[in-house]
């Protein structure tokens, strides 16, 4: 009896196995099937000399680590830590100080839904959504990571956003924001070329009588007695790069003007420079150069690049850079900057720093 049931057993655990394994392949994979993880860890010499100050010498480091994950169909978690304090623009840290511990933080923590063809909504605390032509830093530092919601459209050639960032939450007076809107166009110029444009209005809102953003420190914008702002900041952005080829190397032409449309003096800052190279194969190495020029209320200061002139607008500078891949995802960084800050305010000071990095990621 018990032989004659045996291949009817076996029989039904054959099609019960079959039939998981087309269940398996119909449904949809897990969560933990698309988790990807990815960080860097950057070893920095720095030295910074001032005018009417010691020089600066230091050893720094930055670590960052991150993990996403689809969690269902065009759904996208994003979730990272970087080491640093609360400091909005900057996850270094200083060698020393007895061995003590380091600061780790939030630095990334968005969902991401593209929810059409080409068009995408993300909210949460995210990376810097908008077009830099040339990747400059005259507006948006690059450790910068904006908090809000923002609709974005990238198309084959017409790119585009929409964004509303929470700045300041204040429980006795309205909050601050920042609005945001950018439209651009990437278009092929030769075999060998393109050339791509932008426009952005990138608006402040509630910051006359406020106190500064972060730090209470103003970066050289213009304060009352009490340090809090005395201007909006409304900014119009006007980007432009050109990109082609020489030979081997590739080359960028980038330049950026801005106005803010709430002063009528010390309201406009500018950037332009060249890229030649792209460091990413073993033994590949890249240079760069820029001009930036910020007025001292063409834009909030609070977020645009810490290294020049230590952040401060009423600005002027050199921007030299260089990066040899040494191996893959081993590469070596060169940063010389040469700049001075307070003309408008009769208080002109020197101000240079450069910066020898090692970065590795994984």
């Amino acid at each position: 009896m018990l032989g004659q049931r045996i291949p009817t057993l076996c029989a039904l655990l054959a099609g019960l196995a079959a039939a998981g394994a087309t269940l398996a392949e119909e449904s949809p994979p897990s969560w933990t099937e698309s988790l990807t993880f990815a960080g860097d860890l950057r070893l920095r010499y720095e030295m910074i000399r001032e005018d009417g100050s010691e020089d600066v010498n230091r050893a720094r480091f930055r670590g960052r680590a991150g993990v996403s994950a689809d969690l269902a169909e065009n759904v996208r978690l994003v979730f990272g830590l970087a080491t640093g304090g609360d400091d909005p623009v900057s996850t270094n840290q200083t060698f020393g100080d007895g061995f003590t511990t380091k600061d780790i933080g939030v630095d990334l923590a968005f969902v991401s839904w593209a929810f059409r063809d080409d068009w995408s909504l993300t909210a949460g605390k995210m990376h810097r959504p908008w077009f830099r032509a040339g990747g400059t830093s005259l507006v948006w530092d690059s450790d910068l990571t904006p908090e809000g919601l923002l609709v974005a459209y990238q198309g084959n050639r017409i790119f585009g956003s929409a964004g509303s960032f929470i700045v300041a939450e204040r429980p006795d007076a309205a909050e601050s924001r920042l609005n945001t809107l950018q439209a651009g166009i990437d278009l092929p110029f030769s075999e060998k070329s393109s050339v791509a444009v932008a426009l952005a209005y990138f608006d402040y809102t509630n910051t006359i009588g406020q106190a500064p953003f972060y730090d209470n420190d103003a970066q050289g914008n213009t304060v009352d007695v009490n340090g809090d702002y005395v201007f909006d900041y409304d900014e119009i952005e006007f980007g432009a790069q050109y990109q082609t080829r020489m030979g081997a190397w590739p080359v960028t032409l980038f330049g950026v003007y801005l106005m803010n449309t709430e002063v009528s003096r010390e309201d406009t800052a500018y950037t332009f420079g060249l890229q030649v190279g792209e460091a990413k194969k073993p033994r590949s190495m890249q240079f760069g150069y820029a001009w930036h020029d910020t007025g001292a209320d063409a834009l909030n200061a609070t977020y645009n690049d810490s290294d020049l002139a230590d952040g401060q607008v009423d600005a002027t500078g050199h921007y030299f850079r260089a990066r040899y891949s040494l191996r893959e995802k081993i590469h070596l960084n060169g940063s010389f900057i040469f700049s001075e800050y307070g003309k408008f305010t009769n208080s002109e000071t020197g101000f240079d720093r450069i910066m020898l990095d090692v970065q590795f990621e994984f």
